[in-house]
């Protein structure tokens, strides 16, 4: 049985997750739970096959373990995935509830929720998930970190891969209200450093962070500088937000309730406050002329 101090991790295959486990400290056991990959175990890192969407497989499956001291839980299903057909909003739900039966079993002493700034501002399905998943992890009786990033964007992650994609794709891009819409990107390896601050604070309180990047810019200048990066030339057509939103009207008169659930997010300015987490865990992000080398290399 295993009783050393240790990290649960969700989600480390992806952009995020990935960046999060290589700041993990070293000292402690890490353990992983995938769905792709096999269990096994490597010296200190602890790969366990499961399923967070069934909590009892998932309590079978990490029975070796007597004691888990913190949890990161950064999976998610997101409107890409649903897209895909590779989960639903509700798994969101489901997971939360996992990981709570999980820290309720294990002793956990802190839990860190990676949500979203949609939470914030949107109503649509993805926000509302996270906003129920929220609230369940925040319904235990332990120390619980919720974080809710703005846009991340990493080398790898899917958001910078669908912004080359489209603006190498398409030399004619729609632009809502001239592509003046506020952005708060924030770099991926900055939202792992964050939760690594949380990790080696000993005492911390419940509490709900929005964070973001440095910089305040707008849609068209991230998608400028990424066509101008590929070596692409994009031309943007200026859609009026009075036309924009009765066509959003009519997608709800048709009943395209995913199409027009996205409105909010592509005309609600969506930056935030870092000031809170930068005065309880002295962190700071990069500025956006420091995240351009890091992502257009």
């Amino acid at each position: 049985m295993k009783k050393s101090s240790s990290i649960l991790l969700t989600g480390s295959t992806g952009s995020l997750g990935s960046a999060i486990l290589k700041k993990l400290p070293s000292d402690k056991n890490v353990i992983l739970l995938q769905r792709s990959q096999p269990t096994n175990t490597f010296g200190k890192l602890h790969s366990i096959n499961t399923n967070l969407l069934d909590s009892n497989k998932v309590l079978r499956d990490l029975k070796i373990f007597e004691k888990i001291d913190t949890i990161v839980h950064v999976a998610g299903v997101t409107d890409s995935h649903v897209a895909e057909r590779n989960g639903n909003f509700q798994d969101n739900v489901t997971m939360a509830k996992s990981i709570t039966t999980i820290a309720k079993n294990k002793g956990v002493s802190k839990l860190i929720f990676i949500s979203s700034n949609a939470v914030n501002y949107s109503n649509r399905p993805y926000a509302t998930s996270k906003k129920a998943a929220e609230e369940i992890i925040a319904s235990l009786n332990i120390p619980s970190i919720i974080i809710r990033p703005t846009l991340i964007l990493g080398p790898n992650s899917k958001e910078l891969k669908r912004l080359k994609m489209a603006t190498s794709h398409f030399p004619l891009f729609p632009l809502i209200n001239k592509g003046e819409q506020k952005i708060q990107p924030i770099y991926v390896d900055d939202v792992a450093s964050f939760v690594n601050h949380v990790i080696d604070k000993t005492r911390v309180k419940s509490a709900t962070y929005s964070i973001g990047g440095k910089d305040i810019i707008t849609t068209k200048e991230l998608l400028n500088l990424t066509s101008k990066n590929q070596g692409k030339s994009v031309r943007f057509i200026n859609i009026p937000t009075i036309l924009f939103d009765s066509a959003f009207a009519l997608t709800r008169i048709l009943g395209i309730i995913r199409l027009s659930s996205l409105k909010d997010s592509l005309t609600t300015d969506l930056i935030v406050d870092n000031n809170k987490a930068m005065t309880d865990y002295h962190w700071e992000p990069l500025s956006f002329d420091e995240m351009k080398p890091l992502l257009f290399n």
